[in-house]
């Protein structure tokens, strides 16, 4: 079938500003994706610098097509960051214990877990702010608003807060990124932010 013709975008050097024609067709290697319009979008000639692309309806920078990252991918990084949440708690009461010379018992191991605990919560609202916790990079994975850039603290800050209420109903605010087309839990969809694989 012959392509669309779509909108006109935008090529930004230093120097000028050209436009191009943009049309809507089948997959292509050159391929650029608009994150606000949802809606792919290809160069006709092909694009030196692909950085400099604009989409010409709504004006969001132009990339590849997001690759939404999916549940067990998304999990092993939760339980990466918990590990190391873990290791750290544990660090801080054992050199407690070294420094005040006390034994360290059961209650020393309840005393690592409030202290992992206690970590969590900067941890995790600092990390997504950014884009991604330790886990997240080891996974390769990104936490982006909706138009790609990172959440912010606000955004975090939410995402974070809701969360907590995606682990409830058997934690089905999780458990949706199984059935949803974009991927995203609960807290992903009041935050407005997406979790892609890079």
């Amino acid at each position: 079938a012959p392509a669309r013709v779509g909108a006109c975008g935008r090529v930004a050097s230093s120097h000028t500003i050209v436009h191009i024609m943009v049309i809507d067709a089948a997959p292509h290697p050159g391929r650029l994706f608009c994150r606000t319009c949802g809606e792919p979008r290809i160069f006709s000639p092909p694009l030196k610098r692909p950085e400099w692309a604009f989409c010409g309806v709504c004006g969001t920078r132009l990339g590849e097509a997001p690759r939404y990252a999916g549940f067990w991918r998304r999990a092993a990084g939760h339980v990466f960051d918990e590990m190391i949440l873990l290791l750290v708690g544990v660090a801080w009461v054992a050199g407690v214990a070294l420094l005040t010379a006390s034994p360290l018992t059961l209650a020393s191991f309840g005393d690592a877990l409030t202290a992992s605990g206690l970590l969590t919560i900067p941890y995790v609202i600092a990390g997504n702010a950014r884009g991604a916790t330790l886990g997240k990079l080891v996974f390769r994975l990104r936490v982006v608003e909706d138009r790609g850039g990172r959440p912010g603290l606000k955004r975090s800050i939410v995402r974070y807060v809701i969360s907590i209420f995606s682990g409830l109903l058997v934690a089905y605010g999780y458990w949706r990124v199984v059935f949803d087309d974009e991927k995203q839990t609960w807290h992903d969809v009041a935050a407005g932010t997406h979790v892609v694989r890079v």
